[in-house]
């Protein structure tokens, strides 16, 4: 029923037991904290209360005080400062928290996001050149800019100064900026590596509004930076960050801030997609909100999502809420035809004896949802993707991954044949021109051969532990459940059971995909997309062991323990 490797946590027995001692959490939390590396009393207080006044100090960010300076010296100028971001989620929400914060404390500030279809990626010089010429003197990338060598030398001939804010793994130079801030760049000391663009750009508001503060305005008066948590929760979730140390404080505190926030754009756009009306979760912003504001971005112009951000009046809200509603239904309809265009293609192209990576173009697929295409078929096939969309001769492409292979470094070893490329170890971009996109995918193919062994093409799943599925009840689910919200660096909690036993298989969904498993007296299951596994409601003369993640289900106002399958084996184990 299953190819994934299991892969059970050895756990700490010593690390846990102090972990019980002295906070008093039930074992399953104290696992939990230690398989991801939190093994002091000490260390783990702190993940679990997550204090703001914890944050980082973010003076330490190499080249902080030279961003400072300049912003400080463009308010004393009254200078005119542009915001120039990048189309997708990150950047969406980095720019209007910059927009929100400047304009607050009285600059004058505008913005810049690029199309998407027309001029891709990155910063461009022919944009700079139309904020030159509109009387600009300082611009300020977020979520970009960290590779666009060329566009920020330019830059200074136009008589504009930029300061970069990003953060992408660095190349091999960093721009001739006035400030380049990035937080993985090899020489910042920054403790926190994983920030998002939207992270690296608040902690620029923190340090700015600190200066202010000591020098400029009277304290009261300025603006207030948890109301912008809210931004970077989105941000920090919908960029798959790493979700632990401040990035973990940044996005549990914003999603209490987003729960309750005071701005009519995304209280009206929870309103429009969330089905329920409780409290926001990570999943709703994974699910929900970050593919809303996404949507914008990806078929069309993503300032409609900045101008949602920034809004104050109700009725816009709402208005552009439900058109970015709209922009998401027609983007799942388009994403779901390249899906399948694509894996027609794969089952025709791929050998999966041989390759290692899946390369394939169309020159009729939309580049805005390739990622996320790409990402569906890594899912299926468990190898890194590569999909690239051809208009005029040229490739725009977009890349996912598996753990073992960096998909950036891949791209840098035919970066000869690429007009260029960028992102992380995981997922990135990149352009080619069609004639040279032949040598482009031979060439990674055979890359990937030598870098990739045939067991990494088996997909993990990694274990907390093993348990008896009687263990799991409300209290001590209630506890894991502490600990989010889950994501990349903080999985939410899987455990193994083994020789579980069920009464009665239901099937759900439009075409009864998915299953829900009965069982009298115990934790009832849900697989989603698994009813395949389960092809006859009697399951009853059936052992499984299951490897699952405990949920609270709310149901007519009742609580229940749900166990969410993640994989299943027939047992060859005693009932459990």
């Amino acid at each position: 029923m299953s190819r994934s490797q299991w892969l059970v946590a050895e756990g700490d027995p010593a690390a846990e037991g102090r972990i019980i001692a002295e906070l008093g959490v039930n074992p399953f939390v104290a696992r939990l904290l230690v398989n991801r590396g939190i093994t002091t009393p000490d260390s783990a207080r702190l993940f679990i209360d997550a204090p703001l006044d914890s944050l980082l100090d973010p003076m330490t960010m190499t080249d902080m005080d030279k961003a400072v300076d300049r912003v400080i010296a463009a308010r004393e100028r009254k200078e005119k400062i542009v915001v120039y971001g990048d189309y997708d989620v990150d950047g969406v929400t980095a720019t209007a928290i910059l927009l929100r914060f400047f304009r607050a404390v009285g600059m004058e500030t505008e913005y810049y996001i690029p199309l998407r279809a027309k001029e891709g990626y990155g910063l461009n010089i022919k944009a700079l050149e139309q904020i030159a010429a509109a009387g600009a003197r300082l611009v300020i990338t977020v979520d970009t800019g960290i590779n666009d060598l060329e566009a920020v030398a330019n830059a200074a001939g136009m008589g504009l100064d930029v300061i970069v804010t990003d953060h992408h793994r660095p190349g091999d130079a960093l721009p001739q900026a006035v400030a380049v801030l990035n937080p993985d760049r090899d020489d910042c000391p920054y403790e926190c590596k994983s920030l998002s663009g939207a992270g690296v750009a608040f902690k620029l508001c923190m340090a700015v509004r600190r200066a202010l503060g000591e020098k400029w305005m009277d304290k009261t008066k300025l603006p207030n930076l948890k109301r912008y948590l809210d931004m970077v929760a989105i941000s920090a979730i919908a960029d798959v960050t790493s979700l632990t140390g401040e990035n973990r404080i940044l996005a549990l505190r914003g999603i209490e801030e987003l729960d309750s926030t005071d701005k009519p754009g995304l209280d009206a756009l929870k309103s429009v997609v969330m089905r329920d009306s409780g409290a926001v979760s990570a999943r709703d912003i994974g699910f929900g909100i970050a593919p809303a504001l996404n949507s914008a971005g990806r078929l069309g112009r993503a300032d409609v999502g900045v101008e949602l951000l920034l809004t104050e009046d109700k009725n816009k809200a709402f208005e552009i809420a439900r058109f970015l509603e709209k922009e998401n239904a027609r983007r799942k309809d388009i994403q779901r035809a390249m899906l399948e265009e694509a894996l027609a293609m794969a089952e025709k192209t791929v050998d999966p004896e041989k390759d290692r990576v899946v390369v394939l173009a169309s020159d009729s697929w939309k580049s805005g949802v390739a990622g996320i295409v790409a990402s569906q078929i890594v899912d299926r096939y468990h190898m890194p993707t590569a999909l690239v969309c051809f208009e005029n001769g040229m490739g725009k492409g977009s890349a996912r991954s598996i753990p073992s292979f960096n998909i950036t470094s891949g791209l840098g070893m035919v970066g000869d044949v690429l007009e260029k490329f960028g992102g992380h170890d995981m997922a990135a971009g990149f352009t080619v021109r069609r004639e040279n996109f032949e040598a482009f995918k031979s060439r990674l193919l055979a890359i990937a051969e030598k870098e990739i062994r045939q067991d990494d093409l088996r997909p993990i799943a990694r274990i907390d532990g093993e348990a008896d599925v009687s263990c799991f009840d409300i209290a001590t689910v209630r506890g894991m459940l502490a600990l989010a919200p889950f994501g990349e660096g903080n999985p939410s909690p899987v455990f193994l059971a083994r020789g579980v036993s069920f009464d009665e298989a239901r099937y759900m969904g439009p075409e009864g995909q998915h299953v829900r498993l009965l069982s009298r007296g115990a934790a009832q299951a849900v697989g989603f997309n698994m009813a395949r596994l389960f092809p006859t409601k009697e399951v009853s003369d059936t052992l499984y062991d299951i490897v699952f993640s405990p949920e609270i289900n709310v149901w007519a106002n009742i609580e229940r323990v749900q166990l969410r399958l993640i994989d299943v084996r027939k047992s060859s184990g005693k009932r459990g």
